[in-house]
Formats: C-alpha cells, structure tokens, sequence
C-alpha cells in the first residue's frame, strides 16, 4: 500500500479499505487535487472508484489502452486530471442513460428537472468530485489511462471526446478548461 493512503484508512469507512489496495488509484492526482481533504470528499471518491469496479471490468479496459508512442500521447495524466467537462444538457444525459454509458453515473443534475435541465460533471453521491472519476494508473507501466476512452466517443463528456492530445502541442489549453467550480 502506498504510505500516502494508509492514511486514508481511518478516514474512510471499512467497506472502502479495499479499494485504497488497488493497483489502479492515481495517488499522486489525488495529492495534488485533494490535500487536507477529509471526510465527505475522498470518500465520495473511493466511493466512486468502487462503482466502477463493481461495474466495469478494469483489467480489460487496461488491455484495450493505445499504447503510448502509436499517437503521441505521453499518457503523463496532466490533461485529464485537469479537465473539467462543461455542463451538459438533458438531451444529451438521456442519450447516455440510455446507452448506460459510465460517464452518467458522475453527473448532476442541476435544478428542477426539464427537458433543458443541465446537467454538471464528477459528482457522486451529491459531492463534486476534485478529479475526473475515469482517469485511473496503468498497473502494468504506470501511467493514467481512461478506463472510458476505448468505449467510444459517445461515452465520454462532449469536451473528452473532441480532445485528441498530441504531444509536443499537448496542453491544458486546448481542452477549454472551466474554473474549477463554475461546473
């Protein structure tokens, strides 16, 4: 276990503790994003990490990962833990319910629900998540992978899909990145 998250053990409850073993969890985004946390924001993370697993099969989403050098792509985890989806319309959160793409399960619906009610990004269980739910570590070379890339442009925020990193041009510029709380 990495030092960092043993403490993290007693923060969280004990059905999470599993998860902190995890080959997957990008701790060093996790750091950077959430500091001196506690309480209801890592464990609405770690919460949201074990519904991906109890739903997603994770090995297989790694074997589907493009390798590194086949398009650019330093895969260093940069760009998506800093990204930060815009809002997205009913419309478009009903064609991801109905496809039963991962990516529904971390919106927020804000307001009264209407056939333009917008929907805002990362949140599970009510609370805004610091860091995208899908940006996970590669076991096998450890660097982040999207465990929903490989699923097709239809299953990821409108921003990810649009989004084709290209190392040396990669920067956090090229995604329109919104402030952190304005989703």
């Amino acid at each position: 276990m990495v030092p960092f998250s043993r403490a993290f053990e007693e923060l969280l409850p004990a059905h999470l503790h599993d998860v902190l073993e995890w080959d997957f969890i990008p701790w060093e985004f996790i750091r950077n994003r959430y500091g001196d946390s506690r309480g209801p924001d890592l464990r609405a993370l770690f919460e949201a990490y074990l519904r991906l697993a109890s739903r997603l099969d994770l090995e297989a989403q790694v074997s589907q990962v493009i390798p590194a050098g086949s398009w650019g792509c330093m895969r260093c985890g940069f760009c998506c833990s800093f990204m930060q989806p815009r809002p997205v319309r009913a419309s478009t959160y009903k064609v991801w319910e109905k496809a039963a793409a991962p990516v529904a399960w971390f919106y927020n619906s804000r307001g009264n629900v209407t056939k333009d009610n917008v929907y805002r990004c990362w949140y599970h269980d009510g609370v805004r998540l610091r860091i995208c739910p899908f940006m996970l570590i590669n076991r096998n070379d450890h660097r982040p992978f999207c465990t929903i890339y490989g699923m097709g442009e239809n299953f990821r925020p409108p921003t990810c899909s649009k989004y084709i990193p290209r190392h040396p041009s990669c920067t956090s510029r090229l995604m329109e990145i919104e402030p952190w709380e304005s989703c």
